[in-house]
């Protein structure tokens, strides 16, 4: 069995997206555990142009699986959590990446403790803006995450994803957890929220580890998303993990989650979609839609800048 496993899913993602991501993380696993890792890639059904070939990463600790079908994040980390070997298994976005000593500071934090998940900081950029943020814990520590404790992790914008974490592979396996291949979005959340219910033992490393892009348009998969059904899916397993987080969700809120989800850049669906759906949830499709054609061709870059701000506390500069 290898020490560490690193799987990376995309779906149309750029090559020097791929070539930065992968390159970040053979570097920071090489750190950790020399040459026992392997990266596997996921191409999620990609076209022809974007499908990652083998010459451009040069390696063979890299593997690449095909999708033949668009078939959304949750299959393709179903399909390489079924494949890889690793005794840690870590997950990354084909257009992000992470710094050198991630798993280096994760792998020796869960080696010391015998804990079953590490957690470690994110740095959010906001591309457009040209502006981060960093999140994470403010000093190492081993915990079973209470009520208050995990309150915290999540005002830090650190626990509802799955790649700023390193989850022990026996952990998985023994309480059969993967992710739910219908759900999206909140696949990350459910997964983590499905470990937290089987009480892990956790580490919590003040590091800052992954970079996060936030970018109009992600290249990840298209996969038509089931959006009312995930949030709501989501708020019942919040409700019962944490009953103070979700005490006030109802189904108004999952419809105004889907409403807003479908307006994204790149969405599958389509305008008489989207009108029938307004119609049937008596909201608003012309000023939607009139709004969506402002905001899509008059971006005002001051404007967003100044809304990160009041948004977000420690929001600088980024180059």
């Amino acid at each position: 069995m290898m020490r560490l496993s690193v799987i990376i899913p995309g779906y149309n993602t750029p090559k020097e997206s791929w070539e930065r991501c992968v390159r970040s993380v053979l570097r920071a696993a090489s750190i950790a555990v020399g040459n026992d890792f392997e990266v596997v890639c996921v191409d999620d059904g990609s076209g022809n142009e974007n499908r990652p070939q083998d010459a451009w990463f040069n390696d063979n600790r890299v593997t690449i699986l095909r999708l033949e079908k668009n078939k959304g994040q949750s299959v393709a980390r179903n399909c390489a959590l079924d494949f890889v070997k690793g005794q840690y298994i870590s997950f990354v976005d084909s257009d992000d990446e992470v710094f050198e000593n991630v798993y280096k500071k994760g792998l020796e934090a869960l080696t010391r403790s015998n804990d079953d998940i590490a957690l470690f900081g994110v740095r959010t950029v906001w591309c457009k803006e040209g502006m981060c943020k960093d999140n994470s814990m403010p000093r190492e520590c081993n915990l079973e995450l209470s009520d208050e404790k995990l309150m915290t992790v999540y005002g830090n914008c650190l626990f509802e994803y799955v790649w700023n974490k390193i989850y022990k592979r026996s952990f998985l396996d023994a309480h059969g957890i993967r992710f739910l291949e219908w759900m999206c979005p909140g696949e990350d959340t459910e997964f983590n929220l499905r470990c937290l219910s089987f009480s892990p033992r956790w580490s919590i490393i003040d590091y800052v580890g992954y970079v996060y892009y936030r970018n109009d348009g992600s290249s990840l998969s298209r996969y038509l998303p089931r959006y009312v059904e995930s949030a709501q899916y989501k708020a019942l397993a919040w409700r019962k993990t944490l009953p103070c987080k979700m005490a006030e969700w109802n189904d108004n809120i999952a419809v105004r989650v889907e409403w807003a989800n479908m307006w994204r850049l790149h969405s599958p669906v389509s305008l008489m979609q989207r009108w029938r759906f307004a119609r049937d949830n008596r909201l608003s499709f012309l000023s939607k839609f009139v709004l969506t054609i402002v905001r899509r061709f008059l971006y005002i870059r001051s404007l967003r800048r100044m809304r990160l701000r009041r948004m977000y506390r420690g929001v600088k500069e980024w180059q």
